[in-house]
Order: C-alpha cells, then sequence, then structure tokens
C-alpha cells in the first residue's frame, strides 16, 4: 500500500467540483511520490468516498451554493445563474432564510404588502433566523435608529416618516444641485488629471456624493471627513449578518455622531436657519408638523450613510463595467446623450446593492414554495436584473438597451427615496470622466471588492488617466 499525503479540504472541494463538470485538471491528491500513486488509477468510488466525509457545512456552501459561497462576493452573476435556472425560490442550505433569485418573484416580494420591510420585530421571525442574526427577545432590543428609520418601517408609520423627508426629494430640489454636482465633479477630476493615475473610488466616486449629501443635508465642509467614516461604519452594519466588529464600530460612530448632531448641528441651524433639509425640517419639527428630533436624527443618519454608499458603488461599479466593455465606452464617447440610458444598464448590469430583505407576514407560497408567517426573505436584486424572462442577452452590457425595468433602486412603498439624485450624480461623474480623458484604462487587473453581500462595491479602481 502507498500512502497519500493529506490534503485541503479546499482541494478537495476543488477536484469535486471539477470531476462533476466532467473535467478534471488537477489531482485531488498530493504529487505521488511512486508510480503505482498515479491518480489515473483512481476508481470513481474513491470521489464519493472523499465527498461523503465532506463537513456538512461545506458541502452546502461550495456545492449547493449557500450565502456563504465566496462567488456571492467576487461574481454573484454566475451563482444567480445556477438558482435562478433550478430553483428561483429556495431555503438556503445553512442559513434560515428564503432566497429569491427570479424578476417575478423579486417584484413580487418588493411589491406584495404580504411581505414586511421590518426584519427585527422578533415575534415575525423564529428562533432560528434571530440567532443568525444575533437579535434578542423583544423589538426593545432594536436601537432608537432601528425603531424609527424609515428603512425599518413599514406603514402607517413609514407612510408618515417618508411623506416628511419626499418634499426635500422635489425634482425641483434636485434639478437644483445639477450645477453644484458638476462643480464638485470638475474639481476633482481636474486634481485627479495632474496627477496621471487616480484611485478612483478614493478620488471621485466617494468624495462625490458625500459632499453632495452633507451639503443637502446641511452639514458644514470640515466636517465631511468624519462624516465619511461615521457613515461608512453604519453602513457597514447594514449588510446581512453583520459581523460583532461592525456592529460595534456601528454603535460606537452612531453614538459619536449623535452627540455632534444635538450638541453641534441642530443648535447651530435653530440659532441661523438655512435652506438645507435639515433646516426646514427643523422648522417643521418647531410647528409640531414634522418628525421629532429623534426621528429627525435616525433618518439624517439613513440618508447619510445609504445615500452615498449606494452612488459611490454606482460609479465604481459603471466605470468599472466600462472599461470591461470597451465597445460601449466607445459608444458613449461617440454619443454623450446616451448617458442617461447608459446609467440604467449600469444599474441593471452590476447593481451597487445586490439584496433586499423581507418578512413574511403571513403564510403564503411563492413560486410553489410555502412560507411561513416570520420567515425571512432575501430578494436578490442583481439576479433578478439578468433574469432572460425579462431582458434580451441579460449577460450583455447594452447602453442602448431599451424597456429598461430593472429593480436596482427597488419597488414599491420602498422604492430608494434618492434614486433620482444616484442618477444624476452617476451621469455627471462618468459622463465628465470619458469625455476629460479619453485614454482611461484600468492600471491594475487585481480587483478587490469589499466584504459582504449587500452592498456591491470595489475596495479601489486605479485608473491610468492618459
Amino acid at each position: 500500500m502507498f500512502r497519500r499525503r493529506l490534503i485541503t479540504p479546499r482541494q478537495l472541494l476543488a477536484a469535486l467540483l471539477q470531476e462533476m463538470n466532467g473535467s478534471l485538471l488537477t489531482p485531488i491528491v498530493a504529487p505521488p511520490t511512486s508510480p503505482a500513486e498515479k491518480i489515473s488509477d483512481l476508481a470513481p468510488i474513491y470521489w464519493l468516498s472523499k465527498a461523503a466525509r465532506l463537513p456538512r457545512t461545506g458541502w452546502n456552501v461550495y456545492v449547493r451554493h449557500s450565502l456563504g459561497h465566496p462567488d456571492y462576493v467576487n461574481d454573484p452573476y454566475r451563482v444567480f445563474r445556477k438558482l435562478r435556472a433550478k430553483e428561483p425560490v429556495r431555503r438556503d442550505p445553512t442559513a434560515p432564510v428564503w432566497v429569491v433569485t427570479s424578476y417575478e418573484h423579486t417584484l413580487m416580494t418588493l411589491k406584495d404588502p404580504r411581505f414586511n420591510k421590518d426584519p427585527f420585530l422578533s415575534e415575525r421571525l423564529p428562533r432560528g433566523a434571530r440567532d443568525q442574526l444575533g437579535m434578542s427577545e423583544g423589538a426593545g432590543a432594536r436601537s432608537s435608529v432601528e425603531n424609527i428609520s424609515m428603512l425599518f418601517l413599514d406603514p402607517p408609520q413609514h407612510t408618515r416618516v417618508r411623506s416628511i423627508f419626499t418634499r426635500a426629494f422635489t425634482p425641483r430640489t434636485l434639478e437644483g444641485l445639477r450645477p453644484r454636482i458638476a462643480e464638485v465633479c470638475i474639481e476633482r477630476i481636474e486634481m485627479m488629471a495632474r496627477e496621471g493615475e487616480t484611485d478612483l473610488i478614493e478620488d471621485l466616486a466617494y468624495r462625490l456624493p458625500v459632499t453632495v449629501i452633507a451639503e443637502l443635508l446641511g452639514f458644514p465642509r470640515e466636517d465631511y471627513q468624519k462624516l465619511k467614516r461615521w457613515s461608512d461604519e453604519m453602513a457597514e452594519a447594514l449588510g446581512f449578518v453583520p459581523s460583532e466588529e461592525a456592529k460595534l464600530r456601528a454603535a460606537r460612530a452612531r453614538d459619536e455622531m449623535r452627540v455632534y448632531f444635538f450638541d453641534q448641528i441642530v443648535p447651530r441651524l435653530r440659532r441661523q436657519p438655512d435652506n438645507s433639509l435639515l433646516s426646514g425640517l427643523l422648522d417643521l419639527e418647531a410647528r409640531g408638523e414634522g418628525l421629532s428630533e429623534d426621528e429627525l436624527f435616525s433618518n439624517s443618519v439613513l440618508l447619510l450613510a445609504a445615500g452615498h454608499e449606494t452612488t459611490t458603488n454606482l460609479i465604481g461599479n459603471g466605470m468599472l463595467a466600462l472599461l470591461q466593455h470597451p465597445q460601449q465606452l466607445d459608444l458613449l464617447r461617440r454619443e454623450p446623450a446616451l448617458i442617461e440610458s447608459a446609467v440604467e444598464e449600469l444599474l441593471r448590469f452590476d447593481p451597487p446593492v445586490q439584496w433586499i430583505t423581507r418578512v413574511a407576514a403571513q403564510d403564503m407560497e411563492l413560486g410553489g414554495k410555502s412560507i411561513r408567517r416570520g420567515e425571512l426573505v432575501l430578494a436578490a436584486l442583481g439576479a433578478a436584473n439578468r433574469d432572460p424572462a425579462v431582458f434580451e442577452n441579460p449577460e450583455q452590457l447594452d447602453i442602448r438597451r431599451k424597456d429598461n425595468r430593472h429593480l436596482s433602486f427597488g419597488s414599491g412603498i420602498h422604492f430608494c427615496l434618492g434614486a433620482a439624485l444616484a442618477r444624476m450624480e452617476a451621469q455627471i461623474a462618468i459622463g465628465s470622466l470619458i469625455e476629460r480623458f479619453p485614454n482611461l484604462k484600468l492600471a491594475t487587473s487585481r480587483l478587490k471588492w469589499r466584504k459582504g453581500i449587500t452592498f456591491r462595491g470595489l475596495q479601489a479602481l486605479p485608473l491610468k488617466l492618459s
């Protein structure tokens, strides 16, 4: 008998997957030390015996594509294709959630009133889901931000809070921001031009939206850097099943920002009202027509954190997609009037938010599966956006695409409040970039995506500008 050296579970999984695909490219054992150890002598039963010894979690993650699979971060669309074709509504093999990947069922999850938005009410969530999400019994365990932020509310509370903020996001108000957005873009782009190379994420994609939303709310310019740090840390905790460290950082950032908000910003705006969103909301509050101070704070945090995060990822993901599809980039350079449809296609092709969660408010059937009251449902926006039942040639980037009914901003009563602002910022930023730098190129082939499956965005996007 010959001895085989030990192999890692990862090597074994890779070989098993290759075998199932019908093309064994690498051996599952370490290099043989004698002719008797040739891989070709292995019988098929060997693979089965090894598979039987795989840990259940490893099998569910790597073979059955549970939510823990690394492709959900690096290349989710390959997984989405498999799930959508085989089982568009399925219970995840490891996490206590339902995963929805078809357009039809995702749209239903977003719009059907039988699905609630608030995933924190323990009466709607089974014990397994509470344990998975690190929740304790009862809604009282939530922070004040979670209790009254419109992100986590259902009607009628959601209707009341959202209607007040909607007044600040009228088309007229947003159109008035266009000159300032263009000004910030040009300032950043000219700074980039002097360097010859740039990290687009650091130098433009995050600085533009955080500047715009902070100015809209009424925060002073000198505080933008710490606002960005706080909002990044709070946005990290919005992901599905955030780590304990992420939750601690978010709680600390929220506490620090709360002190800053009530000790500095609110007193200043009460003494010296201006045209900012916060100033107007404080005026409504003083007349008894608006939000309480706690509601104002929690929803300002939401706008700051979620507002810039999605736009940063939209600009970064969008420019990467264009650079990886040079024919589409050249087309947009030749026909800049296509910028609106181009941004819609970039939103569809690689959306900045991949998942939206809902909770079943009652027993129901979805896609032939029985979902019980209180069970958590994850709707995969990125998967729905590439459903061939709705989009022709969905894996192709086509900036001329017509009738682009993507779901990147959600749908129904929780449709993204800042969608029009994000679109405007992306149109101006991407249009200005490709006009200013006709020879724009990627400076690396080794790109890293940010951790987590909810938000999809690059850690950095190094570019050569000339």
